[in-house]
Protein backbone atom coordinates (compact mmCIF):
# COMPACT_ATOMS: atom_id res chain seq x y z
CA UNK A 1 0.00 0.00 0.00
CA UNK A 2 2.92 1.93 0.14
CA UNK A 3 1.83 2.82 -3.69
CA UNK A 4 -1.72 3.97 -2.66
CA UNK A 5 -0.02 6.34 -0.12
CA UNK A 6 2.34 8.26 -2.88
CA UNK A 7 -0.73 8.43 -4.64
CA UNK A 8 -2.74 10.08 -2.18
CA UNK A 9 0.17 12.61 -1.54
CA UNK A 10 0.29 13.74 -5.32
CA UNK A 11 -3.12 14.03 -5.71
CA UNK A 12 -3.18 16.39 -2.58
CA UNK A 13 0.14 18.13 -3.95
CA UNK A 14 -1.68 18.85 -7.47
CA UNK A 15 -4.68 19.98 -6.07
CA UNK A 16 -2.92 22.74 -3.74
CA UNK A 17 -1.02 23.60 -6.41
CA UNK A 18 -4.39 24.37 -8.76
CA UNK A 19 -5.89 26.02 -6.04
CA UNK A 20 -2.96 27.72 -5.79
CA UNK A 21 -2.99 28.73 -9.26
CA UNK A 22 -6.64 29.42 -9.08
CA UNK A 23 -6.22 32.22 -6.59
CA UNK A 24 -3.22 33.75 -8.12
CA UNK A 25 -5.50 34.12 -11.53
CA UNK A 26 -3.92 32.07 -13.42
CA UNK A 27 -6.88 29.96 -14.87
CA UNK A 28 -5.82 27.89 -17.33
CA UNK A 29 -2.82 26.52 -15.27
CA UNK A 30 -5.20 25.54 -12.86
CA UNK A 31 -7.44 24.10 -15.34
CA UNK A 32 -4.58 21.93 -16.24
CA UNK A 33 -3.57 20.72 -12.97
CA UNK A 34 -6.93 19.66 -12.16
CA UNK A 35 -7.16 17.55 -15.04
CA UNK A 36 -4.14 15.75 -13.86
CA UNK A 37 -5.64 15.76 -10.78
CA UNK A 38 -8.66 13.46 -12.00
CA UNK A 39 -5.65 11.12 -13.67
CA UNK A 40 -3.69 10.88 -10.02
CA UNK A 41 -6.87 10.21 -8.60
CA UNK A 42 -8.26 7.65 -11.15
CA UNK A 43 -4.66 5.84 -11.21
CA UNK A 44 -4.46 6.14 -6.97
CA UNK A 45 -8.09 4.38 -6.94
CA UNK A 46 -6.99 1.50 -9.89
CA UNK A 47 -4.04 0.61 -8.17
CA UNK A 48 -6.12 0.58 -4.54
CA UNK A 49 -8.83 -1.88 -6.02
CA UNK A 50 -6.01 -3.61 -7.86
CA UNK A 51 -3.88 -3.96 -4.37
CA UNK A 52 -6.84 -5.62 -2.75
CA UNK A 53 -7.41 -7.91 -5.13
CA UNK A 54 -4.17 -8.93 -5.60
CA UNK A 55 -3.64 -9.40 -1.52
CA UNK A 56 -7.10 -10.60 -0.98
CA UNK A 57 -6.74 -13.42 -3.60
CA UNK A 58 -2.92 -14.27 -2.11
CA UNK A 59 -4.52 -14.54 1.51
CA UNK A 60 -7.09 -16.97 -0.11
CA UNK A 61 -4.81 -19.05 -1.77
CA UNK A 62 -2.46 -19.31 1.42
CA UNK A 63 -5.16 -20.16 3.55
CA UNK A 64 -6.19 -23.03 1.52
CA UNK A 65 -2.92 -24.53 1.53
CA UNK A 66 -3.15 -25.17 5.47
Amino acid sequence: MPLALSGALITAGVLTAGLISFRQGNSQLGQKLMRARVVVQGATVALMVGSAYYYGEHFRSSKNEN
